[in-house]
């Protein structure tokens, strides 16, 4: 769970303590039936002429590399090339250790702080190391729910710049478009591994489009900006969508 009401760049973690088997690698271990739910409030690094670098990014830099993570070396890749990042925000630091195991967490920081790449991380590295393309056939495994189309575009588009290296596909919809491009984009993929909406959208293709059948291996949920979500008034929208989800055990 994601915000970005923080006044301050400090992050709080919820961990739940229901453990699963230990990862496994792409190739032999099955996948998780654990859904991690990661709920963010609101979220760059190295000057890339793509990001949205700000000062206020540039002021909550740390001395911590990203290449000392614990991720696969594809996403490292993707950090130093794509994005030509190096050093962690402190957002980045505190919250990205503590879920790469899949623990729960809600993280508060200002704006422009990183806290996109800090939910996208750990689930795209889990998603890499515990299922195999043949797990993820017709499955959408991280759902990433955002407010507004703008944001929910913007989170697409560092997905796709972290799963460069990767064999993952990634999807945005929301309201305003005509459904039929987004069904069509599902037929093609046999559904996302990745899918970011907006609750509206999300509800609408859940109930009657067929997605809650796709959701039956859902791996990761997030919420990005949840206060703004509640302010918005999508609470009872992200009521309906949670009955309509996987439990989380």
């Amino acid at each position: 769970i994601s915000s970005k009401s923080g006044k301050n760049d400090n992050i709080k973690s919820n961990i739940i303590s229901k453990k699963r088997p230990s990862p496994r690698n792409s190739d032999t271990a099955k996948p998780s039936n654990k859904l991690q739910r990661t709920v963010n409030n609101s979220g760059k690094n190295k000057v890339n002429e793509k990001s949205r670098t700000s000062s206020t990014t540039r002021s909550a830099f740390t001395d911590k590399n990203f290449s000392t993570l614990n991720v696969v070396q594809e996403i490292k890749d993707a950090i130093a090339k794509v994005f030509q990042y190096e050093l962690m925000t402190k957002c980045q630091e505190m919250s990205i250790p503590k879920t790469l195991n899949g623990d729960d967490a809600l993280v508060k920081a200002k704006t422009g702080t990183g806290k996109t790449l800090g939910f996208l991380i750990p689930a795209v590295n889990r998603l890499h190391l515990n299922t195999t393309p043949n797990d993820r056939n017709g499955i959408v495994s991280i759902l990433i729910i955002s407010p507004t189309r703008e944001l929910a575009s913007q989170i697409e588009e560092e997905a796709l710049q972290l799963t460069s290296f990767l064999r993952l596909n990634v999807q945005c919809c929301f309201g305003g478009t005509n459904i039929k491009k987004d069904l069509s984009k599902f037929r093609r993929l046999n559904f996302p591994d990745i899918l970011v909406g907006t609750p509206g959208r999300v509800n609408d293709l859940l109930e009657n489009h067929g997605l809650q059948s796709a959701m039956s291996g859902l791996n990761c949920l997030i919420l990005d900006e949840a206060d703004r979500l509640l302010d918005m008034g999508f609470r009872p929208d992200l009521t309906r969508m949670l009955n309509m989800l996987p439990t989380k055990n």
